[in-house]
């Protein structure tokens, strides 16, 4: 019997470009003793190509590590920690987890688990939605499928509206990112799609939250992309019926795919776009997956853009836009998409 410490998922993938943070793992530790235990701190080692770099967490920090459970580690009990990359150890190639517990019986234990970094460059798609619009997230927060580089875009005037203190009470047809257009980031063939989940009036509360449903359920509608590459881009979150493409059809970058909805897991309509390694297994139910990710999601960024930051903006060929970051596409709507 003891404390078993899992890193989530199994395969980590690490960015080679500069915008952080390059990786993140979720440190989860199941209590198989017969006492409780507190968790003390998490020593993170984290070993580059050319040095390596210690730090340890605990008291407050410690609690703005831990996602799911707390410091208190119940007989069977489950306490999740999700562990980022501070930037400080160029070309990391792998993290040691060192969790440090005590019982109120003096007792004292230390669980251990190295996690290999898989470096990854960078994947580059085209925009896929026409116009301006805001990454309401982006890598420094963590609400992905595979738990990292995921992001969600709004429209500014949208944005303006999750960021007033109080919003009140706002209806779903006054977010202007209802219904835009969307379209593919790339070639490839549909692996995945769904078409007839309802759009959720609710907004600012998560429509789903917690709740032991499928995969499916929280991603509402979507197409998953297949690449040539064996990747899997995933879009999520769109309008009820608004699908254009069925699963096998071939896709290529600007296909017309629907709409951007309020459907799944949200708190008002958006687009959530992320790249995954392995095609997702939708039927699971979020209540089996420990820390609610065990998919290994890859980077990527988007190409041909003008990126506005603190009212500058700038042509790039390449960007990955931080939080607040506002994207252009210079794309022009299809008869296809009116």
């Amino acid at each position: 019997m003891a404390i078993d410490l899992m890193p989530i998922p199994p395969q980590v993938f690490c960015a080679t470009d500069a915008s952080l943070p390059r990786w993140r793992v979720r440190a989860a530790s199941r209590n198989r003793t017969s006492r409780a235990w507190m968790l003390q701190e998490i020593r993170i080692c984290v070993k580059g190509r050319q040095r390596s770099r210690t730090r340890t967490c605990s008291g407050d920090r410690l609690d703005r590590l831990i996602t799911q459970g707390s410091r208190s580690l119940a007989r069977k009990g489950l306490l999740v920690a999700t562990i980022s990359d501070d930037g400080k150890v160029k070309a990391p190639r792998s993290v040691t987890l060192q969790m440090l517990f005590s019982s109120r019986h003096g007792k004292s234990t230390c669980v251990a688990r190295k996690v290999e970094l898989s470096t990854y460059k960078t994947i580059w798609l085209e925009f896929p939605l026409a116009g301006r619009w805001t990454a309401a997230n982006a890598r420094t927060d963590h609400h992905c499928l595979g738990l990292q580089f995921g992001f969600d875009f709004v429209t500014p005037d949208d944005m303006e509206i999750h960021l007033q203190s109080e919003p009140g009470r706002v209806e779903l047809d006054d977010f202007s990112s209802l219904g835009q257009p969307l379209y593919s980031p790339a070639d490839g063939v549909v692996a995945s799609c769904s078409n007839g989940q309802r759009d959720y009036r609710r907004t600012f509360k998560q429509t789903i939250g917690y709740k032991p449903v499928s995969l499916r359920k929280l991603v509402g509608n979507h197409v998953l992309i297949e690449t040539p590459d064996r990747q899997y881009v995933l879009l999520a979150h769109m309008l009820a019926r608004s699908l254009q493409v069925g699963v096998g059809d071939v896709v290529s970058v600007g296909t017309y795919l629907g709409r951007v909805g309020n459907s799944g897991n949200t708190t008002g309509p958006h687009l959530h776009i992320e790249v995954l390694a392995a095609r997702p297994d939708f039927s699971l139910s979020r209540s089996r997956r420990a820390g609610d990710a065990t998919d290994s999601g890859l980077p990527f960024g988007f190409k041909n853009v003008t990126r506005i930051r603190n009212g500058s903006a700038v042509a790039m060929s390449r960007c990955v836009p931080k939080k607040l970051d506002q994207l252009e596409s210079d794309r022009a709507l299809t008869k296809d998409s009116l």
